[in-house]
């Protein structure tokens, strides 16, 4: 008993039972405070992983097929309902978006299944108009209080890849109502035609993020007027976002090593 109570540095067994409990506390705690930073709050590394799936995966690769289209609707609704749940933490918020993810998904389903264009339009209309609205409310949980967590790094790289999307479906929308809207050159010629009524094609997707980014291969260019000034528009906000994000993140990186530095 001597040796034993020795080898614990003379502490009793009520305070080395409460010590081993206080370390695993903070072992949980440390866990929790990972978990928070990934998947806490607005869970926006889900969203993030939706909307790659979606625009860099099975948009490009099965754009093509039309047997498999119900895959693309379905992953289209998949990113939908992820951006619901990105704004979960405000109960009136989640169900609002989740009534408007619901609206958008009734009607993209709709019109792929009648393919009336009416139907088709609205869907770009109204997806649209959800997924501005969703980047915009994602915004403020973003650029909001510091510190910079891994979980807002994640929601600017989705809100970035939101606003390329919702100009795909605005493109889209303008070319239904003006096909003429457009001019592709080369090769892109044949894609195009084969793909131009897609819903929110991979043809739209590359034209926004080519304009977001304002790389401009120059083989799909706007011609009809509100064609060009959306994509002005777009050229704009894009590199405006990223200046804008930047100068804040530093800001709270600096904002939230202050008092360390002090103390």
């Amino acid at each position: 008993m001597q040796h034993r109570g020795a080898c614990r540095g003379g502490l009793g067994p009520a305070t080395v039972r409460a010590r081993r409990a206080l370390e695993g506390r903070n072992v949980a705690r440390l866990d929790l405070g990972f978990s928070t930073r990934l998947f806490g709050r607005g869970h926006n590394a889900v969203l993030l992983i939706a909307l790659a799936l979606y625009l860099f995966i099975l948009a490009p690769a099965l754009q093509s097929f039309e047997a498999v289209f119900l895959v693309l609707r379905g992953a289209f609704s998949l990113v939908l309902f992820s951006a619901c749940y990105a704004i979960g933490g405000d109960r009136r918020l989640f169900r609002a978006s989740v009534i408007l993810a619901v609206i958008v998904a009734a009607l993209s389903w709709t019109g792929e299944f009648t393919a009336l264009p009416f139907l088709l339009g609205m869907a770009n209309l109204v997806a649209m108009a959800f997924l501005l609205l969703i980047a915009v409310l994602l915004l403020r949980p973003v650029l909001g209080d510091p510190p910079v967590t891994l979980d807002k790094l994640l929601g600017a790289i989705s809100i970035y890849l939101l606003l390329g999307l919702a100009w795909a479906e605005m493109f889209e929308l303008i070319h239904r109502t003006d096909p003429g809207a457009f001019a592709v050159s080369g090769p892109l010629q044949l894609e195009f035609e084969r793909t131009q009524f897609g819903g929110a094609s991979s043809m739209y997707v590359y034209y926004s993020f080519v304009t977001l980014t304002t790389t401009g291969y120059g083989d799909m260019s706007p011609v009809g007027p509100i064609a060009r000034s959306m994509s002005s528009l777009e050229a704009i906000v894009g590199p405006l976002y990223l200046a804008i994000l930047i100068a804040r993140l530093v800001s709270l990186m600096n904002t939230g090593s202050t008092p360390r530095e002090s103390s």
